[in-house]
């Protein structure tokens, strides 16, 4: 399969409620605000030091929502970050089992090979699980 060229945009794609518009909303602003469950995409640019721009795109997290804007938004994406809620109990792994299995089953992202980030979210909360164990549940749910 030809590999297709990888743009600037980076996703943010998960399970709803596991805070990928809060993630993105500190990078972007550098302030922890509130934010409320997304129904279209959040887009904006962003500059590392030294570095040329990305376009991050936080993506809706509620299923119907996901698939319309995950299907056009996946062509060419850099880096895809796979926000899971380590504090969501064994719902929420199996929940973002499933957004990561649609992910790495893609031809689309297969041909353009993005980067992919596991990024386990609220770790501040005393019912988070560690990044090993939500690792090995993630592979067993794969």
């Amino acid at each position: 399969m030809r590999k297709t060229k990888k743009g600037r945009t980076i996703l943010f794609i998960g399970p709803p409620e596991v805070g990928k518009t809060a993630i993105f909303t500190k990078i972007i602003t550098d302030k922890n605000l509130e934010t409320v469950t997304s129904v279209s995409p959040n887009q904006a640019e962003y500059t590392p030091d030294n570095k040329p721009s990305l376009i991050l795109k936080d993506l809706p997290g509620h299923e119907r929502v996901r698939i319309q804007f995950w299907d056009s938004n996946k062509v060419g994406a850099r880096g895809i970050v796979c926000v899971v809620d380590a504090a969501g109990g064994n719902k929420a792994i199996r929940e973002a089992a499933e957004v990561l299995y649609t992910v790495l089953t893609d031809p689309v992202v297969s041909s353009v090979g993005p980067n992919i980030l596991i990024f386990c979210n609220k770790q501040d909360l005393p019912t988070a699980k560690g990044t090993k164990v939500i690792r090995t549940q993630l592979e067993r749910e794969l």
